[in-house]
């Protein structure tokens, strides 16, 4: 009877433990950023719910970049997001360029998000944009 007692205890320690886990465990994701084709370079910085996540830099000489974000929850979450650039056009004349863009994002772990740049001249926004599996 003592040994069923303990095994019944034991039994609900470990089910608390993996319950406990599964609900304050992370939430993570990937954000990527890559160079456009009449880019030069791009700095980007990318909020989540008010809070910096961090930054992406990309340029001729890395033209690819990701940041991992860890959350506390899945679910929709509001990003903000500023972006400037060095552009070249095909006379290779180059100017800058600043973006901004806000939006929501619905986060499940294991998404990848990727940036994107729309519009041209003055008129840029930046969004993430979820990548296929």
């Amino acid at each position: 009877m003592i040994v069923g007692v303990l095994f019944a205890v034991a039994t609900l320690v470990v089910l608390g433990v993996v319950l406990a886990l599964s609900v304050w465990g992370s939430t993570d994701f990937v954000i990527r950023d890559r160079l456009g084709s009449e880019q030069v370079n791009e700095a980007v910085v990318v909020s989540v719910d008010g809070e910096d996540v961090g930054n992406l830099y990309v340029d001729r000489d890395n033209p690819s970049d990701e940041l991992e974000v860890s959350l506390d929850d899945p679910g929709t979450h509001n990003y903000t997001i500023g972006l400037s650039a060095t552009m070249e056009n095909s006379s290779g004349r180059q100017s800058d360029a600043s973006a901004s863009g806000i939006g929501t994002i619905d986060v499940r772990d294991g998404k990848v998000f990727a940036i994107g740049l729309t519009g041209s001249g003055r008129n840029l926004e930046v969004t993430l944009e979820e990548e296929a599996p």
